[in-house]
Formats: C-alpha cells, structure tokens, sequence
C-alpha cells in the first residue's frame, strides 16, 4: 500500500515496510510541522527529551525545530502516514510549539480512512480543498485528546540536563567541555551518554539548535551576520559552513 500527495506548503505518504532497521531512520530537525500516525507497529519515538512507547494507532504531533528519532523500530511490520505542513496552514488558535502524543480514538482513525478514501476518488483543487479540511479536523481533535499528555520516560538525568543547558545556551558560544562541567561530569562520559541516547552527537545536537534558530531570525528579516554574532560565531564562514551544512544552501536564499 502506498499514497504520497504534494500540494504547496502539505504533504501526505502513507507508507508500509515489512523490514525495518534503525539506519532507515536519521535523527533530524526540520522546519515544518510533522504529523506521524502509526497504523502498525511498536517501537520507541524520541522527541527531545521525552521516549514515547507506541503501538498500533499511535499518533505524534512534532512542531518545527524539536529534534526527534526513531530510537527502537518495530521488529516487524511498520506501516504509517506522514503529514508534513508549514506553520501557515496551521489555525491561528491551535498550539505552535508543544509536541502531542496520543493513541488515536476511533474518531481519528476513521478520519484518516475516510481522508484515504477522497484521495482514491478525488484530484487537483478538490482533493487540495478536503485535504486542508481534513488536516484541520484532525488537529483540533489531536490538540484536544491530548490535553490530558501521553505517557512517556525522560532521559537520563545528565543527558536531560546537557539539553536544558544547550537550549539556554543556544545564542552564546557552546563547547563539549562546557556542557560538562556544568553536569559535573567528564566530558568522555557526557558525549558517550548523550550520544548512546539521543543517537548523534552532542555538538551536532547544539549545531543544529543553533542553525534552527538562525532559521528562525532570518525569516524575521535578522541579516545573516548578526545571526552569526548573536549565536556566538567568531568566524562568519564557520557561521555559513554549518548553515549550508544543515540546509543545502546559504542563508542568502531567504533574504
């Protein structure tokens, strides 16, 4: 079974594998909302700093900018839909930066079939039009459902701890060696428990913070060399490196 549907700022995939491995599945940050819908399959979803256990019918709102991974995939079949939106599609009274987990009622899943449905009957500007609708619905449940928030495990204490300071942290220089001696704990031992958790390193980690937030100020019209001064880059081609780095081009593609 396969849909994919691309429309200016939404896309919809509903993809099913039968063999998963972890190397499918890269650690990343993106700047668009991300819905996940699990029809089947069990495994462990990281979203910051919080492991998601799911199953059948789980369902994940991921905002832009929160860093996410698929820490355990199921060990057999996965089968999911994949929404992906810009912030302008999103209604202006709905939360922006919370991520939602939730098991989807029988309300939500009958949403997505029916969604499926129009997809197989309709196209172009009609199919455009009930996918707008659709995404709307089913925001407005997801935002409601999960009021109540889902169960979830944090990460270990000095991996929680090294993430609060990267955030805090973000617009000022960072190094391996400063994150650990705020956690009280050698740098060795920090960046090996940082990365057996969250599945990359820990200076990509703040790299990546700080790209997304450069991201972020040049769509408020910020000039790329404040951002590099207001990150805490001494050197502008170190600041456009990691920027081109994270996103295939220079930040004098939005200005």
């Amino acid at each position: 079974m396969g849909l994919s549907l691309q429309f200016p700022h939404l896309s919809y995939s509903h993809i099913q594998d039968t063999a998963v491995s972890k190397k499918d599945f890269a650690p990343h940050n993106h700047t668009w909302f991300e819905i996940l819908y699990v029809f089947r399959g069990t495994g462990t979803f990281l979203i910051e700093n919080k492991k998601y256990n799911f199953s059948d019918h789980a369902l994940f709102l991921v905002p832009p900018n929160k860093y996410h991974v698929l820490q355990t995939p199921p060990a057999a079949e996965y089968e999911r839909s994949v929404i992906s939106f810009s912030e302008e599609i999103l209604p202006p009274a709905l939360p922006r930066n919370a991520a939602c987990f939730l098991q989807a009622d029988e309300n939500i899943v009958s949403l997505f079939g029916k969604f499926e449905g129009y997809a197989a009957r309709f196209k172009g500007d009609y199919l455009r039009l009930l996918f707008s609708n659709f995404l709307t619905e089913l925001i407005i449940l997801v935002t409601e459902d999960s009021q109540n928030g889902g169960d979830y495990d944090e990460v270990p204490e000095p991996v929680r701890q090294a993430l609060d300071y990267i955030r805090d942290h973000v617009y000022e220089p960072l190094s391996a060696k400063e994150i650990a001696e705020h956690v009280y704990l050698s740098e060795s031992y920090l960046s090996h428990a940082f990365s057996r958790t969250m599945h990359t390193s820990m200076m990509t980690y703040a790299r990546r913070k700080k790209m997304f937030e450069a991201y972020s100020l040049l769509l408020k019209g910020t000039p790329p060399t404040r951002i590099s001064q207001m990150l805490g880059y001494e050197n502008y081609s170190t600041f456009l490196r990691c920027y081109k780095k994270e996103f295939g081009k220079l930040p004098s593609s939005l200005t």
